[in-house]
């Protein structure tokens, strides 16, 4: 989901969220299997793309 987009002489900064779906697995013990279960979850990142080159690096920001 793009949350803002803006940019400045050398770079276009941009916010995103992103919605996935983590999975939390048991203990993986012989005796305890453990079920495994999807859960959906959300992080934000920051993009940065330089204009000139096109090189983007990310940032998690929570």
């Amino acid at each position: 989901m793009l949350l803002s987009v803006g940019d400045d002489a050398g770079q276009i900064l941009v916010r995103a969220g992103l919605f996935y779906t983590g999975i939390i697995a048991g203990c993986s013990c012989a005796d305890d299997p453990g079920p495994v279960e999807e859960q959906n979850e959300y992080c934000e990142i920051s993009v940065t793309i330089g204009k000139h080159s096109g090189k983007a690096s990310l940032t998690l920001i929570r």
